[in-house]
Parts: C-alpha cells; sequence; structure tokens
C-alpha cells in the first residue's frame, strides 16, 4: 500500500467512534480492509457512513466492522449517504507526532490516550462544533 493511502486508511479507522484503544494487530485488520473497500472503488466518506451506521447496543465495534468491510456490496454509483468531512486535527502539541490519529499522549505513559475533545470526530456535532 503506497504511504499516503496507508496514511489516509490510518486516519479513517482510527476516526472511527471506538469504546477504547484498538489493538494493533485489529487496527492493522481493519487498516487493510479499508484499502480493499478503496480498491472496489469505496470512497472514504461512503465508507465511513456505512461503517458507522446503527451502532446502538453493539459489543464489539472492531468484529462489526470487520464483517461489514468483508461484506461489502459493489459501490453504488452516486452514492447519496455520506459522513461528515472530518476536521483538520487540532495544533495541540499533546498529539502524537507520528500517528495520524486523534488520540493525546498520555504524560503517564508517553502512550496514546483519551480522545482530543478538540478534533475527534466523537466530540465534534454534525454543525462542526464541538459538543
Amino acid at each position: 500500500m503506497l504511504e499516503g493511502r496507508r496514511a489516509a486508511a490510518v486516519e479513517l479507522v482510527m476516526s472511527l467512534p471506538w469504546q477504547h484503544q484498538p489493538s494493533t494487530v485489529q487496527r492493522k485488520r481493519l487498516i487493510d480492509l479499508v484499502d480493499t473497500a478503496w480498491t472496489a472503488g469505496w470512497t472514504s466518506e461512503a465508507l465511513r457512513a456505512e461503517l458507522v451506521a446503527e451502532l446502538n447496543g453493539v459489543r464489539s465495534l472492531y468484529a462489526v466492522w470487520a464483517s461489514r468491510l468483508r461484506d461489502l456490496p459493489p459501490p453504488r454509483v452516486g452514492e447519496t449517504r455520506s459522513a461528515p468531512a472530518l476536521p483538520p486535527r487540532c495544533d495541540d502539541p499533546r498529539h502524537d507526532p507520528y500517528a495520524h490519529h486523534r488520540l493525546l499522549i498520555d504524560p503517564d505513559t508517553d502512550r496514546p490516550g483519551r480522545k482530543c475533545p478538540n478534533c475527534h470526530p466523537d466530540f465534534i456535532s454534525a454543525k462542526g462544533g464541538p459538543r
């Protein structure tokens, strides 16, 4: 996978509304499945909309997303259903400079920890402002 395309796949996977930090294996599998979906013609917007739809009561988000990505139908021409565009990553200095996700570095562990309240999609309303 090309580096820019991989970075975009990482960004999409890490922007999903995870309940907790995904494992390296989970991240890699979803990134590979996203790349396969793009190759099949899916757009990032349509793919994100498909992945975040109807998640109430889901116990394993990873299992649902992996299943949805494996079982995607061919993309629809003129897809109208789309997720809101992601805002740019903010300039908070606590962001992990080597990762493309929107998690802040935990000062106690030096590892990505909590979601950034300024730019993580879980904190952005449909109008583009903080919840």
